[in-house]
């Protein structure tokens, strides 16, 4: 026996969707064209989450990738400042 609390994922969904949008499901006879299947819907809804995500997926790698350039480059700069200041310092040369 199922609980009625519980809902499936697509329930739930549906439920989130419904509260902003006035979905048909159901072929009204006074207006045959103002309805759609469910499975339609649900597959055109996850695929517009699926361009979500891997949009949102690129973003975040692309932001990633760049913070660890910039860090890279800050790092590298300031080991290649210690070793000329540890050169300089055993040839008695001040860098400049």
């Amino acid at each position: 026996m199922v609980n009625k609390d519980e809902y499936s994922a697509e329930d739930m969904i549906q439920r989130c969707i419904c509260a902003y949008v006035q979905v048909r499901f159901e072929l009204p006879l006074h207006a045959p064209r103002n309805w759609c299947d469910r499975a339609v819907y649900m597959f055109a809804f996850v695929q517009v989450l699926g361009c979500y995500a891997v949009a949102a997926t690129c973003i975040l790698v692309l932001t990633l990738a760049a913070t660890c350039q910039r860090l890279s480059r800050l790092f590298y700069t300031w080991s290649s400042l210690s070793a000329a200041a540890n050169s300089s310092t055993s040839n008695g040369k001040v860098p400049v």
